[in-house]
């Protein structure tokens, strides 16, 4: 199976586990899973993340490698929260549409304005106070450093799956 664990910052990684659904940050702030998330009423969600921000409307980053179920999770957890979902891949110019679909390799260059595209919607749904889930590898630090445009309201999940999971899913594609 899938596991999920909330990270706080792109410096804190992978937070320990706690009772009742929630992850534990470095810091001692209890921040809920995507399973707890999944399981709560959209009101009731919604004020425990909201608990140490200012305000209640946040973006949710799922990131992974590909195969991880970053957008089969993503569309389940807007759906059950009632929030908008959108996936990074979505962002990409066409020529680096057209580059993957032959197979090739994004570079560091290829990546940087669509980098900069995924930031200026963040801060633009966290000014409209938009509530968003977004698919995104942000597998690299500097990509997550990035998008987390208001780490008080910007909230990475990792998304971390077996090797054969994840190779049995994209072989199944």
């Amino acid at each position: 199976p899938i596991s999920a664990r909330l990270l706080c910052s792109p410096f804190t990684g992978v937070q320990e586990s706690c009772r009742g659904g929630y992850t534990k940050p470095i810091n001692g702030e209890h921040a809920p899973t995507t399973e707890h998330l999944a399981d709560q009423g959209r009101e009731s969600t919604r004020s425990r993340i909201g608990q140490s921000c200012e305000k209640r409307d946040m973006i949710i980053i799922l990131m992974g490698v590909s195969g991880s179920g970053k957008t089969a999770i993503g569309t389940r957890l807007a759906e059950t929260l009632g929030w908008s979902f959108f996936d990074a891949d979505d962002f990409h110019s066409a020529s680096n549409i057209e580059k993957m679909q032959r197979g090739m390799p994004l570079t560091e260059q290829d990546r940087q304005p669509w980098l900069l595209t995924l930031r200026e919607r963040v801060a633009q749904w966290l000014d409209e106070d938009l509530e968003v889930v977004l698919a995104c590898s942000a597998l690299k630090a500097s990509y997550r450093e990035q998008l987390l445009v208001d780490p008080s309201r910007v909230r990475l999940v990792y998304l971390k799956g077996s090797y054969a999971l994840i190779q049995k899913r994209l072989i199944q594609r």
